[in-house]
Parts: structure tokens; sequence; C-alpha cells
């Protein structure tokens, strides 16, 4: 049946410009919401609109100050589909509680027992002594790196005290060998300087012996010419100055002893 006074409300709500305003599907969503029937719904849009409601006349009910104030909600009719999505929430919000009371109340409800003690202590002290293991291992690792880098730093000072020897004797070395090209550059130098004078000395002695012997080979080629030119039954008289040897010029002792 028909409630009327529900569709009297309606029908004052729909005539109302703000609501013509919205969409008619929010409309009769909203209707819905207030508990009437598809049949009410269609009677109030009717009497809206202005055309013959097709059930019995509407009675005016007292007139509303608001639509919410106007329309008065009727019992709503629960459905097997509302006790389903309820059922369903209802466990869905269980479910939630009940997993996370598992996962963060039980454990701080739930006490440890004395062998769940005894495993977390076992446990522990298995990670601390595997902890001792690997410290000493890196204790005894570290131990033999640093041997090693003792090692190879006495390698490397015994290598730098070497290097530095050689470095020391060949440094010696070029300050020798700077002091002998000095050396040898002074005498350079020297012989640059007294060569000109001893080939100035060679020149005059070999124009001195030059001379001489030109007076020797005079000498001779008078002794010659004297000798040529002399009588065959006497001796020719000394004219060139030179000692004579029965009758005949003799050579000089000084001469004799350079031959």
């Amino acid at each position: 049946a028909v409630r009327d006074d529900l569709v009297a409300s309606a029908v004052r709500f729909l005539k109302d410009p703000k609501v013509q305003a919205a969409p008619l599907a929010k409309r009769i969503s909203f209707l819905e919401t207030k508990g009437m029937t598809s049949a009410e719904i269609e009677t109030a849009l009717a009497q809206a609109n202005g055309a013959a409601a097709p059930a019995a006349p509407a009675v005016l009910a007292p007139a509303a100050p608001h639509m919410s104030q106007a329309v008065v909600p009727a019992k709503y009719q629960w459905t097997w589909k509302d006790y389903a999505l309820g059922g369903i929430g209802a466990a869905g919000i269980s479910y939630g509680v009940f997993m996370a009371a598992s996962k963060y109340l039980v454990p701080l409800l739930n006490f440890p027992t004395s062998t769940a003690v005894q495993k977390d202590t076992e446990r522990i002290e298995s990670q601390l002594e595997s902890a001792n293991k690997a410290v000493e291992l890196v204790r005894v690792q570290t131990a033999d790196v640093i041997k090693a880098v003792e090692s190879h730093a006495e390698d490397l000072t015994k290598s730098l005290e070497g290097m530095t020897a050689s470095i020391k004797d060949l440094q010696d070395a070029d300050e020798k060998r700077a002091a002998q090209i000095e050396q040898i550059e002074q005498e350079i130098e020297s012989l640059r300087t007294t060569m000109p004078r001893m080939i100035e000395r060679n020149k005059e002695n070999q124009s001195a012996m030059l001379a001489e012997l030109q007076t020797e080979l005079k000498s001779l080629k008078s002794l010659l010419l004297n000798r040529r030119l002399a009588p065959a039954g006497g001796a020719s008289p000394n004219t060139s100055g030179l000692p004579t040897a029965g009758g005949l010029p003799a050579i000089p002792a000084w001469q004799l002893e350079a031959a």
C-alpha cells in the first residue's frame, strides 16, 4: 500500500527548486534511503511534475519548514542482501581484529617458557661464539698483515738505502769526471797557449840548423873546389882557413863527431 503521508513529504521535497536542479537518479536514490518503495517514488515524482497520481489521492500533511524535517523516514525493511553484507563486514572486521591481536598482542601476552629461554640463550651463546671466532680470525689476519707490511717496509728501507748509496756513488763519479774534464780543459788550454811558442821555437831551431847546413855545404864546396884546383906535385896554399892534413884540407873535428 502507498503511504500517503510519506508520498506528500516526498512531493514537497521534490518541488524544492534546489532539489529540482539535482539529477533524477540522485533524487530517486535519496528517496530510497528514506525507505520509500518504487511505487511511492513514482507517485511522488508524478505529483511533483503535476501529473495525475496512479494511486489514491494523497492526503496533505501539515507544512514543514524544511524537507529534512518534513520527510518522515519509514521503518527500513532488511533484505537478505543487507544481512549478507553485514555478515561479510562483521567477518572481515573480526578477522582483521584477530590477525592484529595475533601479531601484536599475543607476543606481548605470551611469556616465554624455560625451554624457549634456554633455546634463546643457546642461540645467543652460539652467535657470541661465532662472533668471537670471527674476531679472533680478524685479529690473526691483521697480525699477519702487519708482519707482512713490516717486512715490506724493511725491504723497502734497504732498497732505499741501496739507491741512496748508488746515487751517492754516481754523484761522486760525476764530481770526479767533472774534475777530470776541467783538468783536461786546462791542459788543452795550456797546450793551446804554449803550442804557438813551441812551433815558433821549432821554426827558429830549424832556421838555425838550415843556416848551419848551408854554411857546411859552402865549406864542403870550397874544399872540393880547392882539391880539384890543387897542382899535382905540390900542395896548394890553405886559403880557406880550415885545418889541413898532409897538405890537404882536413874535415873539422866537430863535423867528424856529428857524422
